[in-house]
């Protein structure tokens, strides 16, 4: 039985944001799957949308049982789990719960206080012990997505960063007074942060979404960006025009591979789905290709105590990835991963259900009528840039707060617009 509508305060929605940012990573996923399992209690699912979606990923799993044996549901369940914010987001209808519109900014602006002074204390710590803010300093910097003064390899500082401007993003362009010291504060703290693609991705997908009258100031924040790079981030910049110039020489016929580990990788995935048409259409099944999901099954990406891998994994990002960890400094970074969720999410669902998926994303997020088309055209862009760098869709931290905040304000709102509609 579904309970009834209920009300939150700042305190509690931003508690559960703070969920999904805790260092240890494993009790974000668990408290994901509590979350995802009773969310019947508090959303009001699409009946027809979510049959329709429940048929297309039992089909999927049934494909990676058959094509990888029996064992490889494992996989597929992972998979799930990790891209459940999307499909949670899609087979809702509206939420059981709301707030004010008061509370709602309150909890984000609380969520960016606390996300900037953690990160602050760590990059501060990293300076103090290194003398400048060049290479790899930003890696501390994650917000509670890291210990204080600790520092391990591994993905918070890309998901911190992403987290960071998906809310900067709901924050600015869904209420009207804004706290401009505080995204100022928040988008320095995404520079240091240094995951430049991520900067890149969001000056591209501006200019090519945003109106022409607002051309000249995102040129002119990119300017300061850029000289703010040459003073603070000199061997960062460099990086960055090196990479940009490999990606345009490819454009002039030079070979892919030359592109190191992505380059085998696409080179890799290119050749497969040339050999299986099949892996195009109808994919090798959820979490066995290079997907994240599959990528923590080998052991080698993460510690894990089971072990799953397919032969299309084996042959393609496992190889790789025991060479990149391995590999000089230089050849090194999220921009030579040996996977990315656009390759990804194509090997093992295939074109028909991806298509499916994102028609399905596109329509949910125009229904909830909170964004203009300028603004889900960023958002798009945005999204499919960053998934030709890393498995940056299956980082479900991310997603779940982005989302619960968009269902949230769309509840919000509704619910206001009942109001004013019943008073007249």
């Amino acid at each position: 039985m579904i309970i009834k509508t209920f009300k939150l305060n700042k305190l509690t929605i931003l508690s559960i944001l703070l969920l999904f940012m805790l260092p240890i990573k494993s009790i974000s996923l668990i408290f994901l799957v509590i979350f995802i399992a009773t969310s019947i209690f508090f959303i009001k699912y699409n009946l027809y949308i979510a049959s329709f979606v429940f048929l297309l990923l039992w089909l999927n799993i049934a494909m990676s049982i058959i094509n990888n044996g029996s064992v490889f549901i494992i996989n597929a369940f992972l998979f799930i789990i990790f891209i459940s914010p999307f499909i949670l987001f899609l087979n809702s209808e509206k939420l059981l719960f709301f707030s004010n519109e008061y509370n709602i900014k309150s909890a984000i602006e609380y969520f960016l206080i606390i996300q900037i002074f953690v990160s602050f204390i760590n990059g501060l710590y990293r300076f103090i012990n290194r003398g400048n803010f060049d290479t790899d300093f930003g890696d501390i910097i994650a917000g509670t997505l890291r210990i204080p003064f600790t520092y391990s390899a591994d993905a918070s500082n890309q998901i911190f960063s992403l987290t960071m401007i998906l809310v900067l993003f709901i924050y600015i362009t869904l209420f009207q007074k804004k706290n401009y010291l505080l995204i100022s504060l928040s988008i320095i703290v995404v520079f240091f942060a240094s995951v430049n693609h991520l900067v890149l991705a969001v000056f591209l997908a501006s200019l090519s979404s945003i109106r022409l009258k607002y051309l000249i100031s995102v040129l002119f924040i990119s300017i300061i960006i850029l000289i703010l790079y040459g003073i603070f981030q000199p061997t960062n910049l460099y990086v960055i025009v090196k990479r940009l110039d490999s990606i345009v020489n490819i454009f002039n016929g030079m070979d892919i591979e030359s592109l190191g580990f992505k380059g085998e990788y696409i080179s890799n995935f290119v050749r497969d789905i040339n050999k299986n048409i099949n892996l195009l259409l109808f994919g090798n099944g959820a979490g066995s290709y290079s997907s994240r999901a599959s990528m923590i099954l080998t052991g080698i990406y993460s510690n894990t105590p089971i072990i799953s891998v397919s032969s299309f994994t084996m042959e393609n990002s496992y190889y790789l990835w025991a060479n990149f960890v391995l590999a000089i400094p230089d050849l090194q970074g999220s921009f030579n991963y040996p996977f990315a969720s656009i390759f990804s999410f194509t090997a093992e669902l295939g074109i028909f259900l991806n298509v499916s998926l994102i028609i399905l994303f596109i329509h949910r997020l125009k229904k909830t009528r909170l964004f203009s088309l300028g603004e889900r055209k960023f958002l798009y862009i945005f999204l499919l840039i960053i998934s030709f760098i890393d498995n940056y869709w299956e980082y479900f931290q991310v997603y779940i707060i982005f989302i619960i905040l968009i269902l949230l304000i769309e509840s919000n709102r509704r619910k206001n617009v009942i109001k004013d509609t019943s008073n007249t």
